[in-house]
């Protein structure tokens, strides 16, 4: 039986450095995630899953997070940690709320010059019209060209099929919508098949023609 964790209030507060100032932000000194926020201790005995350090925060000093809300800071600082600083609100608001401290947010041209007014949305992200015409433009026709390279003649403008056999007349049928395969080669298949499996295919038809008896 391994040694019993300490007390998850004192394990937190020993990670927190509480600000002098007039904010009162409480900093978190331990480690951080990516973008900023500190990561907690997990509260559960035997569980390695770690927190973020603000929700943790709330749980041990306000009780249970509400259902589909995030915590959002009043203060504005990531490793705040102070719960009087954090507030449960719905995504929609928390991004609302955090949209005027994003420096993308109050871009009005991208980086080659063109006003953002007509920027569309992709992944929640605001991307330039005018440069993604313009690449468009510019990369359009090499690819088709590339692939029109690549893929050569379309199969309704051949004449021959790939082993050398006529496409026209009697020796090609229609696939499908508009495709066309190859009879002669359908039969050679068809033939390689027979001799590949001749014992399975006489047996099959022994069994078929006793059957019709």
């Amino acid at each position: 039986m391994g040694r019993p964790k300490s007390d998850p209030m004192k394990r937190f507060l020993a990670k927190v450095e509480k600000s002098s100032d007039l904010a009162g932000c409480w900093l978190w000194i331990d480690k951080l995630d990516p973008c900023g926020y500190g990561r907690g201790m997990s509260l559960r005995v035997g569980v390695k899953h770690h927190q973020l350090a603000h929700r943790i925060a709330w749980i041990l000093f306000k009780g249970p997070i509400p259902s589909k809300t995030e915590l959002d800071h009043l203060c504005r600082v990531k490793r705040c940690v102070n719960p009087d600083h954090l507030e449960p609100v719905t995504r929609k608001v928390n991004a609302e709320r955090a949209a005027p401290f994003n420096p993308n947010k109050l871009k009005t041209e991208c980086k080659r010059g063109h006003p953002l007014d007509d920027a569309y949305r992709h992944n929640g992200r605001r991307h330039c019209r005018t440069c993604a015409k313009e690449r468009h433009d510019v990369y359009n026709p090499i690819y088709y060209a590339l692939n029109n390279d690549w893929r050569g003649p379309r199969n309704s403008e051949k004449t021959h099929c790939p082993h050398g056999h006529p496409l026209d007349g009697e020796y090609a049928r229609p696939s499908g919508k508009t495709g066309r395969y190859c009879k002669t080669c359908a039969r050679a298949r068809r033939l390689a098949y027979y001799e590949a499996n001749r014992a399975k295919c006489l047996e099959s038809m022994r069994a078929y023609k006793a059957n019709l008896v």
